[in-house]
């Protein structure tokens, strides 16, 4: 995780942030919030193949639970970028990035706004998570890299292959 997303999620701004979340309504309405914001994000044609096999219910919870402690006090042994980035590997691997990223921001401020959260409050609130854009950008290139070192080590195992092909059919028509 880049420095910055670990200053702004763990933040000294702690009371700032304890504020936060009761501004927005407290839990009951960032419960409200994860509901809708998860009836979107399943609605949207970029973003649902990433649901697909997943429960649902248990996403939420971890969405509902991030955000609580996002929009309060980040725990200091909470390592967000091992979080993000290790937990979420497949999703990389199926081309999550920081284009996705956006989209889910933009979805959680339609959100908020449906939900009549003051335009201050949401900003503060989109603050707080952006920073973790890095770490989708990250996970993205990384899961990328992956992929283009497979497909040269692919590449490069298949020469291989032809080339001892044609040495043994060579060698075998030699010795006739």
């Amino acid at each position: 995780m880049t420095l910055a997303s670990a200053e702004v999620l763990h933040s000294s701004q702690s009371s700032r942030k304890d504020e936060l979340l009761a501004k927005l309504g407290g839990k009951q309405v960032l419960n409200a919030a994860v509901d809708r914001f998860y009836d979107r994000l399943l609605q949207d044609p970029e973003l649902q193949r990433f649901f697909h096999g997943n429960n649902i219910s248990v996403l939420k919870w971890h969405q509902f639970n991030f955000m609580s402690i996002a929009f309060t006090t980040m725990p200091k042994d909470l390592d967000v970028e091992h979080l993000v980035l290790n937990k979420h590997a497949k999703l990389f691997e199926m081309g999550l990035n920081e284009s996705h990223f956006d989209l889910m921001m933009k979805h959680l401020r339609s959100t908020f706004e449906e939900l009549d959260i003051d335009k201050a409050l949401i900003q503060e609130a989109v603050q707080v998570l952006t920073p973790m854009r890095s770490l989708f950008e990250q996970g993205g290139k990384a899961a990328n890299l992956r992929e283009e070192n497979w497909r040269k080590g692919a590449q490069a195992a298949a020469a291989v292959a032809v080339i001892s092909l044609l040495t043994w059919r060579f060698m075998a028509t030699r010795k006739r």
